[in-house]
C-alpha cells in the first residue's frame, strides 16, 4: 500500500509579506541590535559549579559547538573527562574553527566593539525599548536566559578544550574511575553521533540522544545493543513540531504490551528514507524552476548530510535534464571535512561501506569535485572564484542564521530578484533571519529534514528496549517555576532521606490518559472556543461551577466542576476537539 508523503514539512512562499489586517512581530529593520553577535547558550550555564562536573558526553558534533563555553569558565578541572567520538571531534573542531573564522571576518568588516564587558544592548534600559517579540527572544518566557549570552570563544579555547576530550572509537568501552563502563554508539542521525550506554555494578544507564533508523549516510542505529537496560534517559524531542506528534503521543510511550518482534518490526527506517527521497524531489524541482528562469540558488546549512544528499541529487537531477548548472561550495574547511568524510567508514551505512570494498568512492562529491560539476572555494572573494564566476548558479555556504559567512553578501546581492531561491531548513524563523535584506522578493523555501526519532516509533522502540525506567522530557510550567513528568516508582523514606526505587522488571504499563489541573475560567474558554470557530454560552455559574453549551458546528454540553469535566457530544471527533480546546487551558502531564 502506498502511502503519500506528508509535504506539510516543506513550505514554500514569496516574497515575505504579511496581510494588512495581520500585526507583524518584528515590524522594522530599524529595530535590529546592531552589534558584534553574541552567542546564546544553556541559560543556567552561570550558575553551574565547573569544578563539581565529574564527566562531560558530547553526542553530535553540534553539541560540541558549545562546549568551550563550560571549559573555559573558571574552575573547570582537569580531572572532569569529556567523552566523544572520534568523528565528532574532528567535525566538531572544524566547525568551531569555521565559526570563529566568520566571526572574526565580522569584526574585521564592521569593527569590534569599543566598550569592555558586557555590550550596550544588556542594557537594562536598551533592553525595556525592545518591541515584545525582540523581548521575548533575547530575554526569554520568564526574562531568565539573558546570562545565556555570551562572547565568542577564541581559536585558543577550541584548541585547549579539544585536548581535554577523550575521544572513543565506535563500540569502545572506557573505563570511568574504575568503576563505570561507557560506550558510545551509533545513533544513525549523522557521522560521529552517538548514544551512550553507561553500567556500574549498581545497574546501567542509556542516554538516548537524537536518532534515526533510516540514513543514507551515517552507521545505522544500534538501538539492539541498548536492550534491557535499567535506565533511558529519553532527550530525543526533535520531531515534536511535526504532524504527528502531540501530546497523547507522548503519552504512549509507556510500555504497551507488544512483542519484541512486533516492536522490531516497525523500527524499519525504509519508511524515512522514502519520505526523505519525495521532500528530495520537491526541492530539487524548485531548484531546477529557479535555475530555468535565469535565477541562483543559495543553500546556507550545516548539515553535513544534508550537504551531501543536496549534492548528489541535484547533480543527478540536473545530469538527467541534460542541464549545466555551476555548484559552489564556499566554506573554509570544506575541503579537510569532505576528505575526512571519506577516511570514516567505519561510521557509514553499509550501503557506503561496500563501494569501499568494490574500489568506489564513499561518497558522489569526490567524482563530482573531478568532473568539476562542484567546485570548492574557501571564500567568495578567493579571486580563482571570481575569475570562474557564473550566474544561475548553485551555492552551498554558511551560515544558517544568514549573519556570518558569504551567506550575507550572496543574499544581498540576490534578495532582490524573485527568480532567485533560498533554501533554509525549518527552525531557522525565515522573517527574522531576512529583516536586514528587506525588501526580500526572492523565494524561499523552508524544509524539515529529518532529524530524530519520529513520534509514532518511541512507542515501539521502547517495547524493544525494555528499560525498567523511562525518563522523558518534562513539561515545563514556567508561572510556577516547575517541570513535571510522570512515572513509576517506590518511595521510601530512611533516616530522613527519600529514595525512589525502580521495579525488579520492566514495566508493562497500559497506555494512560493525560493528567490535567488548575482552574478553567468560563471566559477564557469561551475565547478558546471561538478561535476554534466553535459557537457557545455559559449557561450557569454557581461558584466554581458552570455549564457552556456549544451549538456549532456541532450540538455539545461543557461541564465543568470542582473536581472533573465532563462532555456530553454525540460526535467523538467534535469531542475530542473540545477536549483539545480544554487541555490548551490546563496545566498538564
Amino acid at each position: 500500500m502506498e502511502c503519500p508523503v506528508d509535504l506539510s514539512a516543506l513550505t514554500l512562499f514569496s516574497p515575505i509579506s504579511r496581510t494588512a489586517s495581520s500585526s507583524p512581530p518584528f515590524s522594522d529593520n530599524n529595530d535590529l541590535i546592531r552589534a558584534v553577535p553574541w552567542y546564546k547558550t544553556v541559560a543556567s550555564m552561570h550558575l553551574w559549579d565547573p569544578s563539581s562536573l565529574d564527566a562531560v558526553f558530547i553526542s553530535s558534533p553540534w553539541a560540541l559547538l558549545g562546549l568551550p563555553f563550560l571549559t573555559r569558565k573558571p574552575g573547570f578541572s582537569k580531572s572532569t573527562m569529556i567523552y566523544a567520538t572520534e568523528p565528532t571531534v574532528r567535525l566538531g573542531r572544524l566547525m568551531m574553527e569555521e565559526l570563529v573564522s566568520m566571526h572574526m571576518e565580522y569584526v574585521r568588516y564592521y569593527g569590534s566593539d569599543k566598550k569592555l564587558g558586557l555590550p550596550d544592548w544588556m542594557n537594562w534600559t536598551e533592553l525595556e525599548g525592545l518591541q515584545m517579540e525582540w523581548k521575548r527572544m533575547v530575554l526569554g518566557e520568564e526574562k531568565e536566559e539573558l546570562t545565556g549570552w555570551m562572547p565568542l570563544y577564541s581559536a585558543g579555547d577550541i584548541k585547549d578544550c579539544i585536548d581535554k576530550i577523550q575521544p572513543l572509537r565506535l563500540g569502545e568501552e572506557a573505563c570511568f574511575n574504575g568503576i563505570l563502563v561507557i560506550k558510545a554508539l551509533s545513533s544513525g542521525l549523522e557521522i560521529g553521533s552517538c548514544n551512550w550506554l553507561i553500567k556500574s555494578p549498581k545497574g546501567s544507564l542509556v542516554y538516548l540522544s537524537s536518532s534515526v533508523f533510516g540514513s543514507a549516510h551515517a552507521m545505522e542505529f544500534d538501538y539492539l545493543s541498548l536492550t534491557g537496560q535499567d535506565i533511558v534517559i529519553f532527550s530525543d524531542f526533535s520531531s515534536l513540531s511535526s504532524m504527528d506528534s502531540d501530546e497523547e503521543n507522548i503519552n504512549k510511550c509507556a510500555l504497551s504490551g507488544e512483542s519484541e518482534d512486533q516492536s522490531v518490526q516497525k523500527l524499519t527506517g525504509a519508511d524515512e528514507i522514502e519520505d526523505e527521497a519525495e521532500k528530495m524531489h520537491f526541492i530539487l524541482s524548485c531548484i531546477v524552476d529557479s535555475v530555468k528562469e535565469g535565477g541562483s540558488v543559495l543553500i546556507p546549512s550545516g548539515r553535513f548530510g544534508v550537504i551531501f544528499a543536496l549534492l548528489e541529487h541535484i547533480c543527478d537531477f540536473l545530469s538527467s535534464l541534460n542541464m549545466k548548472v555551476p555548484i559552489y561550495i564556499i566554506s573554509e574547511t570544506a575541503q579537510e571535512t569532505l576528505a575526512l568524510t571519506n577516511s570514516l567508514p567505519e561510521w557509514l551505512c553499509k550501503q557506503r561501506q561496500e563501494k569501499l570494498f568494490s574500489g568506489e568512492a564513499l561518497f558522489h562529491h569526490v567524482e563530482l569535485i573531478k568532473e568539476g560539476m562542484v567546485t570548492v572555494y574557501p571564500f567568495l572573494y578567493s579571486s580563482d572564484l571570481l575569475e570562474k564566476w557564473k550566474e544561475p548558479c548553485i551555492v552551498i555556504s554558511p551560515h544558517w542564521s544568514l549573519r556570518l559567512g558569504s551567506a550575507v553578501q550572496l543574499l544581498r546581492r540576490w534578495h532582490a530578484d524573485p527568480k532567485s531561491l533560498l533554501i533554509l531548513e525549518e527552525g531557522v524563523p525565515a522573517e527574522l533571519a531576512l529583516m536586514p535584506f528587506k525588501p526580500v522578493k526572492m523565494k524561499v523555501l523552508q524544509c524539515s529534514f529529518l532529524s530524530g526519532i519520529q513520534m509514532k516509533k518511541v512507542n515501539p522502540l521502547f517495547e524493544t528496549l525494555r528499560p525498567k525506567l523511562i525518563l522523558l522530557k518534562p513539561t515545563q510550567f514556567p508561572e510556577k517555576n516547575m517541570a513535571a513528568a510522570r512515572l513509576k516508582g517506590k518511595l521510601l523514606l530512611r533516616k530522613g532521606i527519600y529514595f525512589l526505587t525502580l521495579p525488579d522488571k520492566p514495566l508493562n504499563m497500559s497506555i494512560k490518559p493525560s493528567l490535567h489541573w488548575g482552574d478553567v475560567d468560563p471566559t477564557c474558554l469561551i475565547k478558546v472556543l471561538n478561535e476554534k470557530k466553535f459557537d457557545g454560552s455559559v449557561l450557569h455559574n454557581e461558584n466554581s461551577d458552570f455549564c457552556v453549551l456549544v451549538t456549532k458546528p456541532a450540538e455539545a454540553l461543557i461541564e465543568v466542576k470542582s473536581n472533573k469535566i465532563m462532555i456530553s457530544c454525540k460526535d467523538e471527533i467534535f469531542s475530542a476537539l473540545i477536549y483539545e480546546a480544554l487541555k490548551s487551558i490546563c496545566n498538564g502531564i
